[in-house]
């Protein structure tokens, strides 16, 4: 079953809930690329390829929602419920933000790859 991280989507243009979302796995990754290019069309622009992936990787991710806003997300009451994308649990800022943290958790930056590669050597080809 493995861990999930938890947010609380504060602030303004936010619902106020709390949030569950797990990593996802690399054969999950390659579903979503491949749902995002049928959701998106033979004809789709790079951007809105990328939008597609974003939508259905964000979704993909979320595992739990709160019932309704709260405080705290450490209260013992709070009542969790999955996801429903066919009603409005979540505010439009809500999902550009879950979107961004799909991003940043299934991919790497161009800082950590600058970091990783200037820590490569050559070596001998076997």
């Amino acid at each position: 079953m493995g861990t999930h991280i938890e947010l609380h989507l504060t602030g303004a243009g936010h619902s106020g809930k709390g949030v569950r979302l797990r990593d996802l796995t690399e054969p999950q990754l390659s579903t979503i690329l491949e749902s995002a290019s049928n959701d998106a069309g033979v004809d789709a622009t790079a951007l809105k390829l990328m939008r597609a992936e974003q939508k259905f990787g964000a979704q993909s991710c979320l595992v739990a929602v709160t019932a309704a806003p709260v405080t705290s997300l450490t209260d013992a009451s709070i009542v969790w419920e999955p996801p429903d994308y066919d009603r409005a649990q979540l505010t439009t800022r809500d999902w550009e933000l879950l979107k961004k943290v799909y991003a940043r958790r299934h991919f790497a930056s161009n800082d950590e790859v600058d970091a990783i590669l200037g820590k490569a050597r050559e070596v001998p080809a076997a």
